[in-house]
């Protein structure tokens, strides 16, 4: 696991918990394969606009 995708990990936390319970493992799923398939970067950009998204 990389440093990102502990990064992200953690930062999934600041989530609410029923919401972290339904979703955490897909969310740093669907990460941790953008980041191996399109690099860090666009990653981290995708998941600004996910998160700016969520209530």
């Amino acid at each position: 696991m990389s440093w990102h995708e502990r990064l992200y990990r953690w930062i999934l936390h600041l989530l609410p918990a029923h919401f972290r319970e339904n979703y955490e493992d897909e969310m740093a799923r669907a990460f941790a394969e953008m980041q191996r398939r399109d690099g860090a970067w666009i990653a981290w950009i995708h998941a600004c606009l996910i998160w700016h998204c969520l209530p």
